[in-house]
């Protein structure tokens, strides 16, 4: 009776450290996962503040080359203006 109190003693510790290792897995395995989860945010964080940047380069460019075709559009009718009070 002894025996198989000390084989079913031994046999719940096998199951408890069975299940605290499985446990032990689960944690580490949602530690990494979260950790992989972290990483794909600052990874799509980044690319997200770069595409703003590049958007907010490309309409200060725009800006520049609409000012620099007004200013064209407006010399070059002045020299018309000019050409047709001297013609």
């Amino acid at each position: 009776m002894k025996k198989m109190m000390f084989c079913q003693s031994y046999k719940m510790d096998i199951q408890m450290i069975t299940i605290q290792m499985f446990q032990k897995k689960i944690v580490f395995g949602l530690k990494n996962h979260q950790q992989l989860i972290l990483k794909q945010l600052q990874l799509t964080t980044q690319c997200i503040t770069k595409v703003k940047r590049h958007e907010e380069r490309s309409a200060k460019a725009f800006s520049i080359l609409e000012v620099m075709h007004n200013d064209k559009k407006s010399r070059h009718a002045k020299l018309e203006k000019e050409k047709r009070t001297i013609g």
